[in-house]
Order: C-alpha cells, then structure tokens, then sequence
C-alpha cells in the first residue's frame, strides 16, 4: 500500500470548534393526561365492562330513545380526509341545559348558531380523528359497531363526560364491527357531520361519524 506524504509546504486547516451538543429534553407523550394523574389503574373487571359497552358514562352519553338510536345515516364513502382533533372540535362553549320552552329545532338551531365556520366546514366532509375508543353498541360477537371517541380514558372506567362538543359519536358503516380498544388512541377515517343530540332539554352530543375505517396501533 503507497502512502503519500504531506508535502512540507501544505499548511493544516484549522477547523471551528465544534459547539456542544444541546440536552434534549424528553418530549410529553401526545397522549398524556393530567386529569387522569389521580386515578387509580383500571381493574380487569372495569375494562371487560367498557369492552361490553357498559361503562357508566354510556348511560350518559348513548341516545336514549328508540328514534335516536335509529338515526344511522346511510352516507358513502368519502374520496378523501381532512385531519381534524377533538381538541377543535370542542375549542368553544355549548350549553349543557337548554330552554324548556323550546323545541328540539329551536334548540338545535341556537346550538349550530354558536359552532365556529370553522368547525362548520367540515360537516358532510371526510376527516380524520383521533381519540380513545369507549364502546356503546356491541354485538353479540363482542366487535364493537358504535363507540364514542373521547379525549382521554376518564370516560372508560370512571363515567366522566366530557362536553357535548367533547366527544363524536361514531357509528361504524354497514355495522361492520372492530375489536374494542381503549388502553391506546386509536385513529378513525370517516364522513363527519354536525348532529346536535338533545334529550329531554339536555345536549348530550354535537358530532357524529361514519366510520370507514379505524388504524390502531401496529395496524
């Protein structure tokens, strides 16, 4: 092997130091929750009655009656997604109680009155969401066919609500079911619309969406 030497006329480029490395601090998990810092771990028998559809915040939350439940909209499937967060979605107050002299309509049409154009421009699009999985109708094989997304896992175990804008309800098209998950975020593609679900002068629910598609991690 031919080494070749430096000529004694060649001069060494000094090079600039090299500035030290900056310490990166460990990022918060996306997913992380203050609100749930204080709760104890759900138990076995908490998931399984989540997994079932019985948490207690479904009661709250899952349309009471027979007409509602039956509001399934048959919609195709959008060519395209838009992302959104639950976090825009719920970025504004609505009222948890409404007049008692006033009728569904009434009180539907006053809530889309306050839902921001740009919250507003997404109803009848395809968007994308992510959020946790709380089941509320399961079939008889156990696969979920309707589920509220939810910012965090308070609703899971715990029967905390969250605000009726908080939260979409999502009803899988064709009742084409998925397994339940609820310990991770879970995202969900599909046609979004702005359903004010009133109950008894009560807003239970802003959002819906039909769900093509749900990616969960690993998928």
């Amino acid at each position: 092997i031919t080494v070749s030497a430096v000529p004694p006329t060649s001069k060494r480029v000094a090079q600039p130091p090299t500035a030290p490395a900056k310490s990166m601090a460990t990022p918060t998990p996306a997913t992380a929750d203050p609100n749930m810092a204080n709760l104890p771990k759900p138990t076995p028998e908490q998931l399984a009655a989540a997994a079932a559809g019985k948490s207690p915040a479904v009661s709250k939350m899952a349309p009471k009656s027979a007409e509602a439940k039956a509001k399934k909209a048959d919609v195709s499937e959008p060519k395209s997604y838009r992302h959104a967060t639950l976090g825009e979605l719920g970025s504004f107050k609505v009222p948890d109680t409404l007049p008692a002299d006033q009728s569904v309509e009434q009180s539907a049409a006053k809530v889309r009155a306050l839902i921001p154009d740009g919250v507003k421009k997404l109803d009848g699009e395809g968007v994308t969401l992510k959020g946790y999985m709380l089941p509320i109708d399961v079939a008889d094989d156990g696969f979920v066919v309707s589920f509220g997304l939810m910012p965090n896992q308070n609703s899971c175990c715990y029967g905390i609500a969250p605000a009726p804008n908080g939260w979409v309800l999502v009803n899988m098209a064709g009742n084409k079911g998925v397994a339940a998950t609820m310990d991770t975020p879970i995202e969900v593609h599909g046609r979004f619309a702005m359903a004010p679900e009133i109950e008894e002068h009560e807003l239970t629910g802003l959002y819906k969406l039909t769900a093509f598609k749900v990616v969960k991690p690993g998928d």
